[in-house]
């Protein structure tokens, strides 16, 4: 699937995005000017994670999840992310991780048990609901005036010319979000 979504990593590509890091950009500093006409202090290690998830969502997804705009952790996200690799990083170590993962009591365990703000599902949801609406709208005659990353893995295709399954475009997505979740959060929310 990686050279089948390269074009929404070619320069072209990343130039038509511009336009949509400026407006997070500008709403960033909106709420930047708020706080100095306040006399009060940026925590920039929380604004830039804010910051970070807005542009990445606004690219991977087609829409910003307004945490610049809030000035807060929207829909706990990024704590949902935390737990989402706290979670994976330790089942990392144990054998046949994916049959403990995706086995239906494991499952049971975690819906009951777990906080979905900290287990990852939330966060699994709402990536999995916003691929959905897009690809599902792939069917319909309107599409995206400007391409955004998950258009660009909508429309590859395979080597025999297949469309692009729900599950590869899905994964992309999610890789393009989990790199910025690497990169910038922290476990402070």
């Amino acid at each position: 699937m990686r050279r089948l979504a390269s074009n929404a990593y070619s320069m072209s590509s990343i130039l038509t995005y511009e336009k949509k890091i400026q407006a997070i950009l500008n709403e960033n500093w909106t709420q930047f000017r708020e706080f100095a006409r306040a006399g009060k202090a940026i925590d920039m290690d929380h604004w830039s994670t804010f910051f970070a998830y807005d542009v990445v969502s606004e690219l991977a997804l087609g829409n910003a999840l307004g945490m610049v705009k809030t000035g807060s952790d929207v829909n706990n996200t990024i704590k949902s992310v935390l737990g989402l690799f706290f979670f994976a990083s330790n089942m990392g170590y144990m054998p046949l991780q994916n049959w403990w993962i995706t086995n239906p009591i494991t499952q049971w365990i975690i819906q009951t048990v777990g906080d979905p703000t900290t287990t990852g599902e939330k966060f699994r949801l709402w990536l999995t609901d916003s691929v959905a609406i897009r690809y599902n709208a792939e069917k319909l005659p309107v599409k995206p005036q400007e391409k955004d990353m998950l258009q660009h893995f909508i429309e590859a295709k395979d080597r025999d010319g297949n469309p692009n399954t729900f599950n590869n475009v899905l994964s992309e997505a999610g890789n393009v979000l989990g790199i910025n979740s690497l990169k910038y959060s922290t476990d402070r929310y």
